[in-house]
């Protein structure tokens, strides 16, 4: 018997901007859990959470946050707040960030280098994009030249919508999936 291959279509993820200037990022999983996601950070031009969207897209980063978060992991900043998690959820969650764990660093490193560029704060940033790209995965080709740009200039688009938002307004980003064997 063959494995069917479920098409997932994107993760729609709706960022909503709370009154302190956090956000809450909602979406539904492609096993129909919704989660919930805070982000405490409220100093920055744009949620952190949607810097790790915008720059993992652009770099095709499939396991870091994101794409993690599709899998199934969990992190303390995450709640479920509604369908049925699979019967091993947990367990589940603690092998995908073990796996995934090298580029769930990886992103942290190439968003906080976006960030630093969106910011006005760089002046290098495709030399650290190879640089983390190097430490993180290692004989691994780094993303094409000019992708970290393309990707700081969307950013920057999504936070200037970001800044004119009312609290509770919200803005929806897609995180694409691929098939997923049953």
């Amino acid at each position: 018997m063959s494995a069917r291959l479920d098409h997932h279509g994107p993760v729609d993820v709706h960022f909503r901007r709370r009154a302190d200037n956090g956000s809450i990022a909602e979406f539904v999983r492609p096993d129909r859990v919704t989660v919930c996601l805070a982000s405490y950070d409220r100093t920055g031009l744009v949620p952190h959470d949607l810097a790790h969207l915008v720059v993992e897209k652009a770099m095709r980063l499939t396991t870091g946050l994101w794409g993690s978060l599709a899998a199934g992991a969990e992190f303390d900043s995450a709640e479920i707040v509604s369908g049925r998690p699979r019967h091993d959820h947990r367990a589940r969650s603690t092998a995908l960030r073990k796996t995934n764990d090298r580029d769930l660093r990886l992103a942290e490193m190439l968003v906080g280098a976006v960030l630093t560029e969106v910011e006005g704060r760089s002046g290098a940033l495709e030399q650290q994009i190879a640089e983390a790209w190097a430490i993180h995965r290692p004989g691994t080709t780094a993303p094409p030249s000019g992708i970290a740009k393309a990707a700081a200039d969307e950013l920057k688009d999504w936070a200037r919508r970001w800044q004119g938002l009312e609290p509770s307004g919200f803005l929806t980003l897609s995180w694409p999936t691929s098939p997923t064997r049953r």
